[in-house]
């Protein structure tokens, strides 16, 4: 058996469920919930037999995010770890139906910590040379996003958060920049997006990132676009379903790339 990757990777908004504790007080549709996450992540990026370790969820990003402080609760904010309003600015709760300071207090134990205690112990070894935090996103950004409406590369790698000293470095450019072509490469004949790859000059100011991009740690941002799949020959809109074949197909192309960038940048 080949030796594992020394990499973790992190999947923060790959669920689709809604936390059982506000079962009944959200106001969304099971395919808001399905659209709305990073649809299919869980299943591009589970990887464990061939990287030290994979965290995922099966919550939805718009009730537990786990990419924004645990201290960004307000009602007065769209887009904290808890949200008010989906990504497309549709209220999530009713009148006064917002969870109280016990209730969120609980769900973030449940949820939230668990995710990032067991990140900073995994980092905190020693073994891991490298983090990888997956996403997939829409293929055009939406209108609670930092670009709303700009189109999106089919893959898209971001290795650098803003701080007030200046933009912060996660990861040297040259190797951030070798994993974007070497996915990029692999998805080149797809006539799906008006770009394969793009490296953000952009900082990213996730949370994620800013955590644990400081850590010595390398740090990439990694972004597979929905347009792969999410289309009339992959996906089912009744079923919310899409094809298995193509997200094995998809899934063995992300690996191969990340395999062979990693023979020669870890």
């Amino acid at each position: 058996m080949a030796k594992k990757k020394p990499i973790l990777l992190l999947i923060p908004h790959g669920g689709y469920l809604v936390p059982e504790e506000l079962s009944g007080y959200e106001s969304i549709s099971e395919f808001d919930l399905f659209i709305q996450a990073d649809t299919c992540a869980n299943e591009l990026f589970r990887f464990e037999n061939g990287v030290s370790a994979v965290l995922d969820t099966t919550v939805s990003r718009l009730f537990v995010d786990l990419d924004r402080s645990y201290q960004d609760i307000s009602r007065s904010r769209p887009d904290g770890v808890i949200k008010i309003k989906s990504l497309f600015g549709r209220e999530l709760f009713g009148d006064n139906a917002f969870p109280d300071e016990i209730a969120i207090a609980n769900i973030l134990k449940r949820y939230y910590f668990p995710f990032h205690d067991t990140a900073e112990k995994i980092i905190a070894t020693g073994d891991i040379h490298c983090v990888i935090e997956c996403h997939t996103s829409m293929p055009v950004a939406p209108p609670l996003s930092p670009e709303p409406g700009l189109p999106r590369a089919t893959v898209t790698v971001e290795n650098k958060f803003s701080a007030d000293s200046g933009d912060i470095i996660t990861c040297e450019e040259e190797k951030a920049r070798s994993l974007m072509e070497n996915l990029a490469g692999r998805f080149s004949e797809e006539n799906n997006s008006i770009m394969p790859g793009e490296l953000k000059t952009a900082p990213e100011n996730s949370y994620l990132i800013r955590k644990f991009g400081r850590t010595g740690v390398p740090y990439i941002r990694l972004s597979i676009s929905k347009s792969l799949f999410l289309n009339d020959a992959h996906f089912s809109h009744d079923y919310l379903m899409v094809n298995e074949i193509r997200i094995r197909e998809i899934r063995e192309r992300i690996w191969k790339g990340i395999e062979q960038w990693s023979v020669r940048n870890l």
